[in-house]
């Protein structure tokens, strides 16, 4: 439960701070607030029976503070150095909310994809959406060969919002308190840790329909033929 508890803090501590720069407020003063909210969240793990309250669980809660201790240097820092602030969080592009994925093949078959993006973050009309993930996160080249699936649908989704525009997303390693990989669609310069790519767009569409029409890969595959089978696919978010 780990990912869930750390996945759950940022959710509570953020979204106390939508649409503004963390920077505002000193770094201590944001240290005591995040420290609240951990403790709010692992005191509802532990009620729920979620997860033990033993030593084990004690040394684990020190060892999460540290990485929420580090993850809050490093976005405090980041926010300086480029110009978007959180904007959505567990953004949720489903049927339920009528803004599924949907997408159509050249022979007319066609299939909708829901999930839920753990991070939105806006400058403007300009969107750039982030995956946290918990410790390991896809290689740079798999995107490229058409292994990772989650971030070309998370944009694509996002990317459908009205007067919004998608320039980039990426994944966020908790653990390591490293983004990577990132990329942006254009040219702008307050996006420091991405590369530019600006054809990502058509390759995430590429990737999840093909080039011609025709599911390319095993994982869109798949997602098809669950759509075939259960009538809807739902992407959870995933800590690993």
């Amino acid at each position: 439960e780990e990912g869930n508890v750390l996945h759950k803090t940022l959710e509570r501590f953020l979204g106390k701070h939508l649409n503004e720069k963390l920077p505002k407020y000193s770094f201590d003063q944001l240290w005591e607030e995040l420290k609240q909210d951990f403790q709010d969240v692992t005191n509802d793990f532990v009620a729920n029976g979620k997860v033990p309250q033993n030593e084990m669980w004690t040394a684990d809660q020190n060892r999460l503070l540290n990485t929420l201790k580090r993850w809050l240097r490093y976005e405090y820092d980041m926010q300086n150095k480029w110009d978007f602030v959180p904007y959505a969080l567990e953004w949720d592009f489903s049927s339920k909310n009528g803004r599924p994925l949907r997408m159509t093949l050249d022979d007319g078959r066609s299939f909708s994809i829901g999930g839920r993006i753990d991070r939105i973050d806006k400058n403007g009309d300009k969107l750039f959406v982030t995956d946290y993930k918990l410790s390991s996160t896809p290689g740079t080249n798999d995107l490229k060969n058409a292994i990772d699936l989650q971030m070309p649908i998370y944009i694509l989704s996002a990317g459908k919002q009205k007067d919004k525009e998608i320039v980039g997303g990426g994944y966020l390693s908790l653990k390591y308190t490293k983004r990577g990989p990132n990329v942006k669609l254009d040219d702008s310069q307050t996006i420091p840790f991405a590369t530019k790519y600006a054809e990502y767009l058509k390759l995430a569409g590429d990737i999840v329909v093909g080039e011609d029409g025709s599911l390319i890969t095993e994982g869109a595959q798949l997602y098809y033929e669950l759509v075939n089978s259960t009538g809807r696919v739902v992407i959870n978010n995933m800590l690993d």
